[in-house]
């Protein structure tokens, strides 16, 4: 099978190359030619959706598994788009208004949230169980629709009691868990939007196993509380490092 991972999950994932590379009878006749991580969004009567790549660059949609896709109607910034996993062939020429035309053979749902505010009532009282560790493997940002992509690992059991969960939010205060990070920061204002990753692990304590998880991140400004994104030079990422426990910063420059 001809792969060709665009964008930097090339390297990153054993996760993403064992669902493309050992399940092959999803595909039936076809192989696909790319597999990729991008945005569906609702289209028209004549194009009821099209690909958006985090290049910025758009696909018409020549034939795609399953039929129609459901688009959120909120919260309102991810109103009429989708995060998929989707493996495809460029088809020939593209279709007026787009810059390639794609027959999607198959596509998953990439797990996607809007980007939290530490100040919400509702993640407050969630913080606290949040303080486990985790492994940030790649970090992507996709400015066209604000979209941050993480591939991560973190260390799981194969019982399937424990539930982990992660998500991304913004800390206007900078109090909390990374607030020494913050601190030892020779320059706090220093033109990156800081984040802080959060991961529950739900009690599962095993280290003898390793699991691969990719999730996307809605970056809103309005629910960040600030003015628009295209005033930082990039983001910065706070997470517990995954064997040792100790705060680690990923670093995005736009």
């Amino acid at each position: 099978m001809k792969r060709a991972f665009l964008s930097l999950f090339v390297a990153l994932s054993a996760v993403l190359m064992s669902v493309s590379c050992l399940n092959t009878s999803k595909y039936d006749a076809e192989q696909p030619d790319y597999a990729e991580i991008v945005t569906i969004v609702d289209g028209s009567y004549n194009s009821p959706f099209y690909v958006e790549f985090d290049s910025g660059k758009t696909a018409s949609v020549t034939s795609s598994p399953g039929g129609s896709i459901t688009f959120p109607s909120e919260p309102a910034p991810m109103r009429g788009e989708v995060r998929k996993l989707i493996w495809y062939k460029e088809e020939g020429t593209p279709d007026p208004g787009f810059d390639k035309s794609v027959n999607i053979i198959s596509m998953e749902n990439v797990a996607t949230h809007l980007i939290y505010n530490t100040e919400d009532e509702e993640v407050e009282k969630v913080l606290g169980t949040h303080d486990d560790n985790v492994a940030v493997n790649v970090a992507v940002f996709a400015p066209y629709r604000n979209y941050l992509t993480l591939e991560m690992y973190f260390h799981q059991s194969s019982e399937i009691s424990y539930k982990h969960s992660i998500f991304v939010a913004y800390n206007p205060s900078r109090e909390g868990m990374y607030k020494e990070v913050y601190e030892a920061q020779k320059d706090q204002n220093d033109g990156y939007l800081w984040l802080e990753l959060y991961h529950d692990a739900a009690g599962d304590v095993t280290t003898n196993n390793m699991v691969g998880v990719y999730s996307c991140v809605k970056l809103d400004a309005e629910t960040m509380g600030v003015e628009s994104l295209k005033n930082y030079k990039g983001i910065k990422i706070i997470y517990k490092e995954l064997e040792k426990g100790t705060p680690q910063i990923y670093t995005i420059d736009f």
